[in-house]
């Protein structure tokens, strides 16, 4: 019983293998036989002979960039046989493109054949060959993933001449041989340009003399070129830089612009920040805040907002009218620029008046808060 299991175990990924390889041998019955002459696509033009070596799958080893999302029309030339008589000769071809779109060497996923047409009739028995041309194309969806993967074209004789259609794979195998060509191409999906979109995010507030540093989120394909300035004028350690360091030298309210630009669209944003003379800055380079609390009074939460001009060990301790600690809101350390955290009503915290210390560094704020009933 254990090694029949294991010989079922065996076949099942034997079958599962050949399918992922998804290889087949068919020996052409004759040189005239319909084959594929020519096929365009993107960059394929490629022109080969009726029949190719000995078997029916030709790897071409021509690869192609396909981008995601885009449309690619194409043309198929293919000979008709013209050595077997009537029905055989000017016998319908069925033509087919898979396409492996999600990259797992299988073209028999939904949505993987690409394109079907069967019965290409020839203009006449004798016509040497036929060129097929589809203007509305591949369409490559906008869900593939960015890879390598292989697409397989194919122009086969059918159920009039007595065979099968064509299949991937030629599964299950055409009895009567694969009376055609299939060629197979290597495929390469890339991302499609997108419109560059400007976008940034900097502290609403600072101190004068601080470097506070922009973080860029803007988007686009290919990645945008980036272009600071400021009005009034301040110091941009660099106008190129995807995340600069801007200093405001003088207080006052300055607009932020950044043009984001790629070979699709150029895009711009704005922001402003107030730069304010911090009290208490001197020549020993004492560390400074800003902060403000609202709404105070408040009855369940309320922002505490402020602008470090340092990175140092931060901490906020609300106390009540008798010094006692009531709630330790942060201990850690913190960047310098803007920060902003909710200070919640507790259990030790009834309504009445109370105290907020934020001290970091040598800094330190205080602020009266009040609870309301």
């Amino acid at each position: 019983m254990k090694k029949t299991f294991t010989l079922i175990i065996a076949l099942v990924s034997a079958a599962f293998s050949s399918q992922a390889q998804c290889a087949f041998t068919s020996t052409p019955y004759a040189t005239q036989q319909p084959g594929i002459t020519n096929f365009k696509l993107g960059t394929i033009n490629r022109n080969s002979s009726n029949i190719e070596g000995n078997n029916a799958l030709v790897l071409t080893g021509v690869t192609v960039t396909l981008t995601i999302g885009q449309t690619y029309s194409f043309s198929i030339t293919s000979t008709n046989d013209i050595v077997n008589g009537a029905p055989l000769t000017g016998a319908p071809q069925h033509c087919r493109i898979y396409v492996d779109f999600n990259q797992n060497n299988i073209f028999t996923d939904a949505g993987e054949t690409a394109f079907t047409l069967d019965y290409l009739n020839f203009a006449t028995p004798t016509s040497p060959s036929l060129t097929y041309t589809n203007a509305a194309g591949v369409t490559v969806p906008a869900t593939v993933t960015p890879g390598t993967a292989k697409m397989r074209v194919t122009a086969k004789m059918g159920p009039v001449a007595g065979h099968t259609p064509p299949t991937p794979c030629n599964i299950p195998a055409d009895p009567l041989g694969y009376h055609g060509e299939m060629e197979e191409y290597t495929v390469v999906f890339v991302a499609g340009s997108t419109n560059a979109v400007a976008n940034f995010n900097s502290v609403a507030a600072t101190c004068t003399g601080i470097a506070v540093t922009m973080t860029n989120s803007s988007t686009g394909s290919p990645t945008p070129t980036y272009t600071w300035s400021t009005n009034p004028a301040a110091v941009i350690s660099s106008t190129s830089a995807t995340n600069p360091n801007i200093t405001f030298n003088n207080a006052g309210t300055y607009t932020i612009t950044l043009a984001a630009s790629n070979s699709t669209a150029t895009s711009v944003t704005t922001r402003t920040i107030t730069a304010s003379v911090c009290s208490g800055i001197n020549e020993n380079g004492l560390y400074t805040i800003n902060a403000s609390i609202a709404p105070n009074p408040f009855d369940k939460s309320t922002q505490l907002t402020y602008v470090l001009d340092h990175t140092a060990q931060t901490n906020i301790t609300v106390y009540n009218l008798l010094g006692k600690k009531v709630a330790i809101i942060l201990n850690e350390e913190q960047q310098a620029g803007e920060h902003t955290i909710s200070i919640n009503r507790n259990e030790l915290m009834s309504s009445g008046i109370y105290f907020v210390e934020l001290t970091s560094g040598t800094a330190v704020y205080r602020s009266r808060l009040v609870i309301a009933e």
